[in-house]
């Protein structure tokens, strides 16, 4: 019997925590890019930021990896995002005069931004897409 309402309790206990529980998504195209390096030369790339969830959500953009200080984010750092809706993210990147062979990445990052409305139990997604720099070795790949 004892058994039985213990059972019970964690059905009840798990029902009421799924009842609070919300997750929002997001997501991000495309989520590679390759391009080859060109000194002295700049490049205008775009992804694109998409809620294919039922609730409005707040994006934080970020620029990372080695060649984050050659990247221009021409857009607001944060910005809200309708149901359905997709939102391009305009980057400028200018290329040095020489980089190190071989290949060299920069990471978009898509953050979800917690609302203060809220409540329960709450799961908040992160995704990034890459830009991959590909610089020939000397010689023979050149």
């Amino acid at each position: 019997m004892k058994k039985r309402v213990w059972y019970l309790a964690l059905a009840f206990a798990t029902l009421l925590l799924f009842n609070t529980l919300q997750a929002e998504a997001i997501g991000i195209s495309p989520l590679l890019i390759r391009t080859n390096f060109k000194p002295h030369v700049e490049m205008n790339v775009s992804f694109a930021a998409i809620n294919p969830g039922d609730n409005a959500i707040k994006v934080k953009v970020g620029v990372g990896g080695e060649l984050a200080k050659y990247v221009k984010y021409h857009g607001n750092e944060s910005f809200i995002l309708s149901p359905g809706q997709m939102q391009k993210i305009d980057l400028t990147i200018t290329f040095p005069e020489r980089l190190k062979p071989g290949s060299h990445e920069i990471t978009v990052g898509l953050h979800e931004i917690p609302s203060e409305e809220i409540k329960g139990i709450s799961v908040f997604g992160e995704i990034s897409g890459k830009i991959i720099v590909e610089v020939p070795y000397p010689g023979e790949f050149a």
